[in-house]
């Protein structure tokens, strides 16, 4: 059942795990500050010059700025990658966490940042008019980088018919109880996202294909590159 509800590319190739929600890690802007035409399209974008001091992005540590850089890593390979993330050192205002990017952006200290979707969702359940609007990166390529939440049975398991079942319902009839209130998207393509993300950002949009246990087995190069690139 998990392998009919649950798409390949968002579990492991060998079934240890399945995806159960799914992030995907965006552009947002503030419509005051920058035209929708002059907006980057593309997380390689961010690190041209033209956008010095105008950027605010994620810091080293956190795991979705990591696996970005990952997935730079299997795309580009790692001296193309290297040259981005340098960009992206060069220009941005790093911070600490995504509700700090939103803030910035909408406060114009930042014309663009780089996200999950759901943080900016959560705003607009506070804030229907908060100044941050997003766009799908890398629409015209492989897609927007996307993260997932996941479940699987440990080996020792005391009881693992039940833990299967548990998951089996997780990722068919409990994805609206896994999705209600915090706006991820439901890993099953047969689910329903809620109605905030379908009125606020369009659903229909390009998502990058990588299996997250590539850009899970690159996370250790990714550190290095980012600390290699001075990005803090």
């Amino acid at each position: 059942m998990l392998s009919s509800a649950i798409p390949a590319e968002l579990s492991d190739p060998d079934g240890l795990w399945y995806g159960l929600t799914v992030r995907a890690r965006t552009i947002v802007y503030n419509p005051d500050e920058i035209a929708v035409d002059d907006l980057p399209t593309t997380y390689e974008e961010l690190a041209e010059p033209e956008w010095a001091d105008r950027v605010c992005m994620r810091n080293a540590s956190n795991v979705y700025q990591q696996s970005l850089v990952a997935s730079l890593i299997e795309h580009h390979g790692y001296d193309e990658a290297l040259e981005i993330v340098e960009g992206w050192a060069a220009n941005a205002d790093i911070m600490g966490n995504d509700v700090l990017i939103l803030e910035a952006v909408n406060d114009g200290l930042c014309e663009v940042g780089v996200t999950n979707h759901y943080y900016l969702a959560r705003e607009y359940d506070e804030n229907p008019d908060f100044g941050v609007e997003l766009i799908w990166a890398n629409q015209d390529d492989r897609g927007t980088h996307v993260n997932v939440s996941g479940g699987g049975v440990t080996t020792y398991s005391s009881h693992p018919e039940e833990a299967t079942a548990f998951l089996e319902w997780l990722a068919t009839d409990g994805q609206q109880v896994l999705i209600g209130g915090n706006h991820e998207f439901p890993a099953n393509p047969d689910v329903p996202p809620d109605e905030v993300l379908v009125e606020r950002f369009g659903v229909d949009f390009l998502r990058d294909p990588l299996q997250p246990s590539v850009y899970g087995a690159l996370n250790p190069d990714a550190v290095r590159l980012m600390d290699e690139a001075g990005y803090g």
